[in-house]
């Protein structure tokens, strides 16, 4: 039987709701099934009702759901602003919104809000002198010849506006060889800011 038990890999958890949900498929019942017969299997599943029912009488548990029950869920979003890709705005500029921004902004409830930039997340962040240092330290780390080239455009460009679209060209509009989005994220995340 301790055979079966090298057979089965229980995964890291990544995602806790999935993970814990039950299913025929899920690493715990394969396990479960490996170990037991039918009869093993039954008394398993009493035995689990049993502790949930348990469970759900201690004051701990029965506190904590009254008090999360009549908690409202807050949402949140976050959405590119503008439809125009060559509109590069200052901070604070009158834009219009993408159809994407107006269908998710018609949403909003007092539980719900949509939050929005003029351009985009990466081009919002450059408009700041502090942030563009740090995502220039970024693009070196991941591709160092057009990080320098870029950080040469920015040096060059004569205001926080020109700056932050010097950045956005220099890793999204390129001719050719885009940046990653998500690898510059990650990049970016080791940065102090």
């Amino acid at each position: 039987m301790l055979e079966n038990l090298r057979s089965v890999y229980l995964q890291p958890l990544r995602d806790a709701e999935l993970g814990l949900k039950p299913s025929r498929n899920s690493q715990l019942s394969c396990l479960v099934h490996l170990l037991s017969d039918d009869a093993g299997k039954a008394a398993i599943a009493a035995a689990l009702k049993e502790l949930d029912t348990e469970l759900k009488k201690h004051k701990p548990i029965v506190d904590t759901q009254t008090a999360i029950s009549p908690m409202p869920i807050l949402k949140t979003s976050m959405t590119d602003r503008v439809k125009k890709a060559t509109h590069y705005p200052n901070m604070g500029d009158a834009t219009t919104l993408s159809a994407n921004a107006a269908s998710m902004k018609a949403l909003e409830d007092k539980y719900a809000k949509v939050f929005h930039g003029v351009k985009t997340f990466e081009y919002d962040f450059a408009l700041s002198s502090k942030n563009r240092t740090a995502m220039l330290a970024a693009l070196k780390d991941i591709h160092p010849g057009i990080g320098a080239d870029v950080e040469a455009e920015v040096t060059a460009a004569a205001d926080d506006r020109a700056k932050a679209e010097a950045v956005f060209r220099g890793m999204f509009e390129r001719p050719s060889n885009n940046v990653q989005k998500g690898r510059f994220a990650q990049a970016l995340g080791c940065q102090d800011l």
